[in-house]
């Protein structure tokens, strides 16, 4: 069984949760996403986060630079905007 790298998971999760419609499984995945990002950076994954985040298509770059500041991730954003 092969895993996806954490970061993939976390930005995944993060754009998948603007797209949900249920109020509870949109919460779960957005802090499910903020979360594994957020060990990330503890590991010093944080170049693998932009570097990730600058190869995916821009529309979901949007969704996911829209999720991070209405949950106040200023954290994560300077990460993904430098």
């Amino acid at each position: 069984m092969t895993l996806p790298h954490p970061v993939n998971f976390g930005l995944h999760k993060i754009s998948v949760s603007s797209r949900r419609t249920d109020d509870d499984k949109k919460a779960k995945d957005l802090e499910a996403g903020l979360d594994v990002l957020r060990m990330c950076v503890d590991n010093s994954d944080g170049a693998r986060i932009l570097d990730l985040f600058r190869n995916i298509p821009q529309k979901q770059r949007q969704r996911i630079v829209k999720s991070l500041e209405a949950s106040k991730a200023e954290d994560l954003l300077k990460i993904v905007n430098p």
